[in-house]
């Protein structure tokens, strides 16, 4: 779970960049 993310970069990077995509697009909108 949770765990999983922290100790895999790859996807902690995609998940952050996610979540600031969603973020920046709930902003802007």
């Amino acid at each position: 779970g949770f765990k999983m993310l922290l100790t895999d970069r790859n996807k902690l990077m995609l998940a952050i960049g996610g979540a600031t995509a969603v973020a920046a697009g709930v902003y802007t909108t």
